[in-house]
C-alpha cells in the first residue's frame, strides 16, 4: 500500500518542486528552510535537541518517518501527524513566501542537487536523502535539521565528514547490512530478522531518544553474535517508503509450519510491501511439487505414493516382499503388481491357471493344488471302504490318501454301506441303490395288498417288506373284496346280497341280525334288501320303509270281519231314530271292512210306519272309499248297491215324509195303508277304490234307522 504523506514528505515535495522548477529557486528555498531550523543559539550546537530528530509517529499506518518540528520560511512550526489538506496548505503558503523573499539558485553538483553517481557532485559524494539521491554537503560537526555529520573514508584514506540522512533506510527491505548503511559511512545499521515477515533495516541507537515514535531501541543479535542497539518498529513489520518502492527493494521471507519451511520474497511496489511469495508448507503428495520445501519433489514414501515392484521378466508382476513406494515408476521395469514368485519366467505369475507340472504357476505358495489344469477327479473315501462320495470330489494331479477312483458311496461314514453292501431292514440304503429297506431285504415280513385300508389284504398278493408300504400294509390276508373297506373278515354281515364277512356265505343270519328290529312288525331280508316282513294285527306298512316298520294302525273293527260271513255285527237298529257310527281303514284296494246290522221295523203306535234305513260316509278323504250293500244275505242276488257313498231303504210315500202313515196292522180300511214289516238283515262292505293308492287315512260311516 502506498505510504501516507507526512510533514517530511511535504518538505521533500517542496524540495523536489524547487529542484525540478529551477535550481535557483530550490537553492533559495533550501537556504531559507535551513535558516529556519534554529535560532542563533542552536545554529552551532549539537544534534541532541528534540528538533534534531524526526518525529516518526504514524509510521505503522503506512507513512515514512515524519521529521516533526519542520520549520518553514516564517515562524510557523508543524508538529506531529496532520491532515494532508491542512499540511499541504500550510507548507505551500510558507514555501511561496520564503521563495519570493529569498531565492537561491542550486547549481548542478551543489549540495542537494539530484544525482546518480559520485562524479556528478562537487563534494565527490552522491548520498541517499529523504526523497532520493542528492549531492552531499561537506560538514564539520553539524548539518541541516534531521541530517547528521558522519565521517567517511575518502580517496587515499582521508577522513571526510559529510551530512548524512540517518533514517533513509529505516524499515527498508534488506538482505545484507550494506543495504541498510549509506555509502561509505561505517556500518552501524543492522539488517534485522523479523522471522517469516522478512529482513528490514534498523537504525543504530543507544537509547530510546535516538528512535522515532512507534519505534523502540532494542538490542539486536547479529549473525556474528554481536548485539547492537537498533530502532525496531513496534508493529514488528514494516511498510515501503517511496524510495524503497522506486528501487523495488526486496527481502527474503518464509512460511513455516509442522510440515516444513518455504522461502519467498517480499517486494516493495506501488501497492506497498507484497505478501510473502512463499507457499504454505504442506504434507508431501504426488503432484510434481516440493510441497514441504525440503528440496525434494515427490520423494519416496509420499503419503499417496504407489507401491512398485521390479518386473524383470516383463509379465506385469514384480517380485519383492517390501515394495518401493514412489510417485512414479523408478524404472521402466517397475510395475504396481507384486507377487511374482519367479521373475525369470513370464508364464509364472499370480492369476494364471495352475497346471499339473510340479510348478507353482500362480504363485499362491502351493504346487499342483486341487483343480489344476490336467487334473483327474478323485472321490473322498472317509470310511475306507474303497468307494468314494460322488458329492465330495477333488480334481488332483495325482491320487492322495483318502481319495479313490470309484464313486457312488451313499454314506461315506459307514464302512458297511457301499454299492457292494447287503440290504437289511435297518433304515439304511445299505447297497446305495437309492432305495432304503427295499423288498426282500434281510429281516423282511410279508405285507398283503390292502387297497381299501380295512386291515385285511388279498391272499395271493403280498410283498416281503421291512415296514408297511401302502398299498402293501396288511399283516393279515382273507379280504374277499379289496375295493370296499366294509367287506373283510369279521365285518358284520348285512342284508345286501354281499358276503360282507368273507366267510363264503351271503346274507346269512336272522332277519333281526341283518336288518334289525322294526316297529309293529318284523323285518325280512329279501333279495339283499331289508323289508317289513309281517305287521302286527291292526298295523300296516304303507310306505314300505323298514326303518319305521308298520306305521299305519288300522281300527280294531277290521280284525273280526274281513269277509261277509265274518262281518262286524252292529246289532239291531230300531226304526224309532237309531244311529250308529263306525270308523275304519281299508288300507289296500283289495281289502275291505264288513259290517252287518238288523234294521228292525217295530210296532207303529200312531198308525204310522217310520222304518227308514240309511247308510252314508261322514268322513271320506278324497272320496277314496265306497261301499256295497246287501239286504237279506251275502248272496249276490241280495246286493242292493255297489260302490255307493249314500244308501237308504224307506217307506216314505206320505206327504208328511214319515213312511206309511197312516197305516193299520192286519186288515186295512179306507184311508189307511197296511203297516208292513220291513225288518231285514243288512251287510255292508267298505273298501278303497281300485285306482286309489294305499293310505292310512280312515273313514267314518253312519248308519241310521227311522231318522228322517
Amino acid at each position: 500500500m502506498k505510504p501516507m504523506t507526512n510533514n517530511l514528505d511535504l518538505w521533500f515535495v517542496a524540495h523536489r518542486i524547487c529542484r525540478w522548477s529551477a535550481a535557483l529557486m530550490f537553492l533559495t528555498t533550501v537556504a531559507g528552510l535551513w535558516a529556519a531550523c534554529g535560532d542563533d543559539e542552536t545554529s552551532g550546537g549539537s544534534n541532541s535537541s528534540a528538533d534534531a530528530f524526526p518525529d516518526l509517529t504514524g509510521f505503522d499506518s503506512g507513512s515514512i518517518p515524519d521529521t516533526g518540528g519542520f520549520v518553514g520560511g516564517g515562524d510557523d512550526v508543524i508538529t506531529g501527524t496532520k491532515d494532508m489538506g491542512e499540511v499541504e496548505d500550510s507548507i505551500a503558503t510558507d514555501m511561496i513566501g520564503d521563495v519570493i523573499q529569498d531565492v537561491v539558485v542550486v547549481e548542478p553538483g551543489d549540495p542537494g542537487y539530484p544525482c546518480d553517481e559520485n562524479g556528478e557532485c562537487n563534494s565527490g559524494f552522491c548520498v541517499e536523502g529523504p526523497t532520493g539521491k542528492e549531492c552531499a554537503q561537506l560538514c564539520v560537526d553539524e548539518c541541516k535539521n534531521g541530517w547528521t555529520c558522519e565521517n567517511v573514508l575518502g580517496v587515499g584514506g582521508d577522513v571526510i565528514y559529510l551530512c548524512v540522512w540517518p533514517f533513509g533506510n529505516l524499515c527498508k527491505p534488506c538482505t545484507t547490512e550494506s543495504d541498510c548503511n549509506i555509502g561509505l559511512v561505517a556500518a552501524k545499521n543492522a539488517c534485522i530478522d523479523f522471522g517469516g515477515n522478512g529482513w528490514f533495516c534498523g537504525v543504530s541507537c543507544t537509547s530510546q531518544e535516538d528512535c522515532p515514535d512507534a519505534y523502540t531501541c532494542k538490542n539486536v543479535t547479529l549473525e556474528s553474535g554481536l548485539k547492537v542497539g537498533q530502532c525496531v518498529p513496534d508493529a514488528n513489520d514494516c511498510v515501503c517508503s517511496d524510495a524503497s518502492i522506486a528501487v523495488g527493494a526486496k527481502t527474503a521471507c518464509y512460511q513455516k509450519n509442522e510440515f516444513g519451511k518455504c522461502d519467498g520474497q517480499r517486494i516493495c511496489n506501488e501497492e506497498g510491501i507484497s505478501d510473502c511469495s512463499a507457499q504454505v508448507p504442506s504434507e508431501e503428495i504426488c503432484n510434481g511439487i516440493d510441497d514441504n520445501c525440503d528440496g525434494i519433489t515427490d520423494p519416496p514414501e509420499t503419503v499417496d505414493c504407489t507401491n512398485y515392484f521390479i518386473d524383470t521378466d516383463g509379465d506385469g508382476f514384480g517380485v519383492g516382499v517390501v515394495p518401493e513406494c514412489a510417485c512414479k515408476p523408478p524404472t521402466a521395469k517397475h510395475v504396481t503388481l507384486g507377487g511374482d514368485c519367479n521373475d525369470l519366467n513370464p508364464d509364472v505369475k499370480p492369476g494364471v491357471a495352475e497346471m499339473c507340472d510340479n510348478i507353482d504357476n500362480d504363485c499362491d505358495g502351493s504346487i499342483d493344488e486341487p483343480g489344476s489344469g490336467g487334473c483327474t477327479n478323485f472321490f473322498a473315501d472317509t470310511d475306507g471302504d474303497e468307494y468314494g462320495d460322488e458329492n465330495n470330489i477333488a480334481c488332483l494331479c495325482k491320487i492322495q490318501d483318502g481319495y479313490v477312483t470309484i464313486k457312488n458311496d451313499c454314506n461315506d461314514t459307514d464302512l458297511t454301506i457301499n454299492p457292494d453292501g447287503f440290504e437289511v431292514c435297518d433304515g439304511k440304503d445299505n447297497d446305495c441303490d437309492g432305495v432304503i429297506d427295499e423288498e426282500d431285504s434281510d429281516g423282511c415280513i410279508p405285507y398283503f395288498l390292502d387297497q381299501d385300508n380295512d386291515g385285511f389284504g388279498v391272499n395271493d398278493k403280498f410283498q416281503c417288506l421291512c415296514m408297511t408300504t401302502p398299498p402293501y400294509s396288511a399283516l393279515v390276508a382273507g379280504d374277499c373284496n379289496d375295493n370296499v373297506a366294509s367287506i373283510a373278515p369279521f365285518k358284520p354281515e348285512l342284508c345286501d346280497n354281499i358276503d360282507n364277512d368273507c366267510d363264503g356265505e351271503t346274507d346269512e343270519g336272522s332277519a333281526e341280525e341283518l336288518c334289525g328290529v322294526t316297529k309293529n312288525g318284523i323285518t325280512a331280508c329279501v333279495s339283499g334288501q331289508c323289508v317289513v316282513g309281517n305287521c302286527d294285527p291292526g298295523f300296516y306298512d304303507i310306505d314300505f320303509d323298514p326303518s319305521n316298520g308298520c306305521e299305519c294302525k288300522a281300527p280294531t273293527i277290521e280284525v273280526s270281519g274281513p269277509v261277509c260271513q265274518k262281518a262286524n255285527d252292529l246289532g239291531t237298529l230300531s226304526d224309532n231314530g237309531t244311529t250308529v257310527t263306525v270308523q275304519g281303514n281299508a288300507v289296500y284296494a283289495d281289502e275291505s271292512d264288513w259290517y252287518t246290522f238288523k234294521g228292525n221295523d217295530g210296532p207303529d203306535p200312531n198308525n204310522c210306519d217310520t222304518y227308514y234305513v240309511r247308510i252314508r260316509f261322514l268322513w271320506n278323504p278324497g272320496n277314496a272309499y265306497v261301499f256295497d250293500v246287501h239286504r237279506g244275505s251275502c248272496a249276490a242276488g241280495d246286493q242292493q248297491c255297489a260302490q255307493g257313498t249314500d244308501y237308504n231303504w224307506k217307506t216314505s210315500f206320505f206327504e208328511g215324509g214319515k213312511g206309511e202313515c197312516p197305516c193299520l196292522q192286519g186288515d186295512t180300511k179306507d184311508g189307511h195303508n197296511k203297516c208292513s214289516d220291513n225288518t231285514a238283515q243288512y251287510y255292508v262292505r267298505v273298501y278303497r277304490k281300485p285306482d286309489i293308492a294305499p293310505s292310512c287315512d280312515g273313514y267314518n260311516l253312519e248308519i241310521t234307522n227311522g231318522v228322517y
